[in-house]
């Protein structure tokens, strides 16, 4: 029993879309031209996910994903919930590369509006860190794929390509903070964030990079 709960563990990483840096408000910038969008409030988006790590390395795991708005008040909103497979591909001389599938179930009301039945994520992680070193550089990448139940809106998303470069500073061995630059390709201005990873928890704020 005692190695069955070594090898279960549990997560939190809790995302906070925050407004302009420069120009503070209840909302977030648009990504035009950094005002502020009456149309996208300050809110957090979360994942609470538990995992079961294999044998051979691997690990499978589920979670599910909500937001919350304070400024609209509308409480907490279920997302898609997925599962997962992942598995680490490399790990020497300070370089490590991991890899993960996520398949997710169309359970929340944007989606079954879209008429989707779900879709897979194919996430790579590569991180690289010298020798005696607290400093890490790394790139996170994915390729999104959705699928739809019969006809589908003539601009749905079919496919969605990402790219994260980082950099991370380990403040202590359980506490580690990062810059990072996501990169969602043909959807939306580039976005900054700040991460700090507390063992299992990850808190994070992002913002666009318009500084208005």
């Amino acid at each position: 029993a005692g190695s069955w709960r070594q090898n279960i563990s549990a997560s939190l990483v809790s995302n906070i879309a925050g407004p302009s840096v420069g120009d503070p408000s209840e909302y977030q910038p648009d990504s035009s031209n950094g005002q502020a969008d009456s149309h996208s409030p300050v809110r957090t988006e979360n994942t609470l996910g538990v995992g079961l790590k294999l044998a051979n390395g691997a690990s499978v795991g589920a979670a599910m994903n909500f937001v919350y708005t304070p400024v609209a008040d509308t409480g907490l909103e279920m997302q898609d919930p997925y599962l997962a497979i992942k598995k680490p591909l490399v790990d020497k001389n300070g370089f490590s590369l991991l890899a993960q599938l996520r398949a997710y179930v169309a359970t929340s009301t944007p989606a079954q509006a879209a008429n989707q039945i779900g879709r897979t994520r194919l996430v790579l992680v590569q991180n690289y860190t010298p020798a005696n070193s607290r400093w890490s550089v790394g790139v996170t990448g994915y390729a999104q794929s959705y699928f739809y139940n019969g006809n589908r809106a003539a601009n749905a998303t079919k496919t969605k390509l990402l790219a994260e470069p980082s950099i991370n500073y380990q403040i202590k061995p359980n506490l580690t903070a990062g810059l990072m630059y996501d990169m969602l390709a043909k959807n939306k201005e580039p976005m900054a964030r700040i991460r700090f990873i507390l063992d299992h928890v990850r808190t994070s704020m992002k913002w666009n990079r318009f500084i208005s």
